[in-house]
């Protein structure tokens, strides 16, 4: 089946923090294979098959591909109950007040009520066909015949309505028949004469923040460095050398100074002092140059425990500013990204040809191009690099061992820009390309694309920081970018299912699907569909298969959701399939057993019939032989 997705971005207004919908929508009709665009109602089974009732028939779709069902068995399969056909939701109770107006009712929180359908269509309104359904723990969905959708967000109250006029692509026909939430969250419409549109949500809170037009340049929204000054409140520095205090509470800006170069690091320390460190006008405290550096090109600056400065530069190692003003200076001559101090305070520092530790005298690395780093509580080290995805290590008998993440086979961008470790022990990765949201304990990654600015998604080195109020704050090409971290759901696998067994071209039925298959010799061409029903995520649904008795191992994981063999040999094989929703995480093995029977010819009463009969025919020839003999003599 072709897929049309078109990523639309919706902003609605908010006190506290912007809402923004990252929504895809794919239509189904009768190009892909529904009986009728005309579809009178719809609904997910247990077994995660989408079911569409239209008027010429009944079929059942899996992510993929549409199965017809024949009027014999369409007949005893009837629709489940649920909560969707009703006006409730998991909180509230939504009552139609007549003339388009409908009204939200929650225990101990005023009544909210809101003209939906405009009057000069009421004449051609249905009220049986508004509907509402939850989508997440924050938002509710309701649908109408004549005004399209509206996506309600609990925390702030406000509505984002979605139809015709403003979103074509995502409404086509403001008539809406029939609404259906499946258990990924994916909400599912249909179009009065149109067919089914499956609409994605992938929602994160955030407010993106631009510079002042100071002037004409794209470059100014460059943001290359964010430091904290006091609590809320940010340090940031731009590509054409402009400084700002960013009030991450009121959203204001507050110009600071402009220097002229490009601006890479700042540090408030614990006197009061201000640093800033540029990309070739070298290091400045307090407005004042310090002079007689190795590098001018200052790519990071930290506070240590006795109040020490240590600044990482580009061609001039990591520089230790002591307290008498000396310079001890580590990997002299290093084009130096990022630097940082372990629970046992030894020295990490990332450069484009090594990731380094030093040990009392001690040096050792891993080789790669590095761009930043990060640590936790437990004595790990992360490591981000360019082209090789995300490095967690730690020390053991003086060497360097490491976890990989983030390889080019899952999918994702692997440059890694930038590493924020939340209160929640996650990781929030900036990359070229949006972010990942990664759990090292499971190693499972999740990514986000956040606004609708293609800019705004490619992010600058080590341009992060995390709020006290668990916020994030980023450094994109296009602005500031501040986000919510959304509550981790369960992204535990969903089960594969084998949907559908092909042999010799034609379909298997699906009782027997349940059992071990028996196959004549000839029945030797079979394929396999499956399909884990993550309706949500099926662009990004990644398989392994694996068939026993004949492959000794699984294939490489692959989005396609077949597997074909051909020309089998007799005997018992084990099919096993199994999905992975995120990238590293796999659900349990779904498996089948199928035996292909040997011919007839071929089997062992066949042979000890042909050994009988040899031996007859031996002992015939044998007997004739001796009577020939016998009449000679």
């Amino acid at each position: 089946m072709k897929r049309f997705l078109i990523p639309v971005f919706i902003l609605c207004s908010m006190t506290a923090m912007a809402r923004q919908y990252h929504i895809t929508a794919q239509r189904i009709s009768t190009a892909d294979g529904l009986p009728s665009n005309i579809v009178s109602d719809m609904w997910q089974s247990e077994d995660g098959f989408m079911w569409f009732n239209t008027i010429t028939g009944l079929c059942r779709y899996d992510g993929y591909s549409i199965q017809l069902i024949d009027k014999k068995e369409a007949s005893s399969i009837t629709r489940p109950r649920d909560r969707q056909q009703e006006m409730h939701t998991l909180q509230a109770t939504w009552v139609r007040r007549g003339q388009g107006k409908i009204a939200r009712i929650e225990n101990d929180k005023p009544t909210m009520e809101w003209q939906l359908v405009p009057r000069e269509i009421l004449a051609y309104t249905i009220n049986d066909h508004i509907m509402v359904s939850d989508v997440d723990a924050q938002t509710e969905v309701i649908s109408t015949y004549g005004s399209g959708l509206y996506l309600y967000d609990k925390p702030s109250g406000e509505l984002t309505h979605i139809c015709k006029e403003t979103y074509p692509h995502i409404i086509s026909n403001d008539y809406l028949t029939r609404m259906f939430v499946d258990k990924t969250g994916c909400i599912w419409i249909v179009e009065d004469y149109l067919g089914i549109k499956c609409l994605r949500l992938n929602q994160l809170r955030y407010q993106r923040t631009a510079l002042p037009e100071t002037n004409k340049l794209q470059e100014a929204n460059n943001i290359r460095c964010l430091a904290l000054l006091d609590e809320g409140k940010l340090l940031v520095g731009n590509q054409i050398g402009e400084i700002y205090e960013f009030d991450t509470e009121t959203n204001k800006l507050r110009h600071m100074k402009t220097m002229g170069k490009r601006i890479y690091a700042a540090l408030r320390d614990s006197k009061g002092r201000t640093w800033v460190g540029t990309r070739g006008e070298g290091l400045w405290c307090d407005g004042k140059r310090i002079e007689n550096l190795p590098s001018t090109h200052i790519y990071k600056i930290i506070e240590d425990t006795d109040s020490t400065i240590w600044i990482c530069t580009l061609n001039g190692g990591v520089i230790h500013i002591q307290k008498d003003g000396e310079l001890e200076v580590f990997m002299n001559n290093k084009n130096c990204h990022d630097f940082v101090f372990d629970k046992e305070h030894r020295l990490w520092i990332a450069t484009e040809d090594s990731l380094f530790m030093t040990d009392k005298n001690r040096v050792c690395g891993i080789e790669g191009y590095y761009v930043c780093l990060n640590k936790d509580d437990n004595g790990y080290v992360y490591a981000g690099s360019r082209g090789q995805g995300l490095f967690k290590c730690r020390v053991e008998n003086g060497e360097i061992v490491f976890t990989q993440y983030i390889s080019k086979s899952q999918h994702v961008n692997n440059n890694i820009y930038s590493i924020t470790l939340t209160s929640r022990k996650l990781l929030w990765l900036s990359t070229e390309d949006g972010l990942l949201r990664l759990n090292p304990n499971t190693g499972d990654v999740q990514s986000f694309n956040i606004t609708d600015s293609q800019l705004a998604n490619v992010f600058n080195e080590r341009a992060a920081v995390y709020l006290p109020n668990g916020n994030i704050v980023f450094g994109s090409h296009d602005g500031i970018i501040e986000i919510e971290p959304p509550t981790l759901r369960n992204d535990a696998p969903m089960p594969t299912l084998i949907t559908e067994i092909m042999v010799n071209g034609a379909a298997l039925s699906d009782s027997i699907l349940s059992s071990d298959i028996s196959l004549d010799y000839s029945e030797n061409n079979i394929t396999f569909h499956f399909s884990n029903f993550q309706y949500d995520l099926m662009e990004s649904v990644l398989y392994q298969y694996q068939l026993e008795g004949y492959e000794k191992e699984w294939n490489r994981p692959t989005q396609e959701h077949t597997a074909v063999y051909r020309h089998l040999q007799p005997g018992k094989y084990t099919f096993k399939v199994r999905s992975s929703g995120g990238l590293t995480i796999w659900s349990e093995d779904t498996s089948i057993d199928i035996v292909i029977r040997k011919p007839w010819w071929n089997t062992w009463w066949a042979w000890v019939l042909y050994l009988f009969l040899a031996s007859i025919l031996l002992l015939t020839v044998l007997g004739i032989s001796h009577g020939l003999l016998s009449n000679r003599k």
